[in-house]
């Protein structure tokens, strides 16, 4: 049986436990894009990397869709999660549901131009490792003490 593809793998990494907590404390607090952490995380799962020029490639993708999509998407589902008193309760909840799905779909497409990505293969790290290089490409700010929490629900 071939190893999960990324996408598949990051489903399943994402119900560990811990580990979806961990990434929204990330992406929330600390600017990090969650489905490039991810991508780190499954190259170091599959003894894999990504040079330099790679990682910049990541990064500027995942950048890309966030600005374009993921991000503005984010918003508006989190601006219709409360209630409003001009909106239909029903209405607004139908299109918050269709706007968690689009987000979700823009992800995905994310995730797909990440995997197909040139990598390196048998010259993987350590998780950990390979998301601290992931998130000092993405910020100037390495949180490496929540890089370390999710780096620990990953392994477990």
């Amino acid at each position: 049986m071939s190893a999960p593809g990324f996408w598949d793998w990051a489903l399943e990494a994402y119900a560990r436990e811990g580990v979806s907590e961990a990434c929204v404390d990330l992406q929330d607090r600390h600017g990090q894009n969650v489905p490039l952490l991810l991508w780190a995380a499954w190259l170091a799962a599959r003894s894999e990397s990504a040079s330099a020029d790679t990682l910049e490639a990541a990064c500027d993708i995942a950048r890309a869709w966030d600005e374009t999509t993921v991000e503005p998407l984010r918003a508006l589902r989190r601006r219709l999660k409360s209630p409003h008193p001009d909106l239909e309760s029903g209405a607004r909840l139908d299109i918050r549901q269709k706007t968690i799905e689009l987000e979700r779909r823009a992800e995905h497409h994310l995730m797909q131009a990440l995997e197909h990505l040139p990598r390196e293969t048998g010259t993987g790290t350590d998780t950990l490792t390979a998301l601290v290089a992931v998130a000092r490409a993405w910020s100037p700010v390495t949180p490496r003490p929540e890089l370390t929490r999710l780096a620990a629900c990953l392994s477990g």
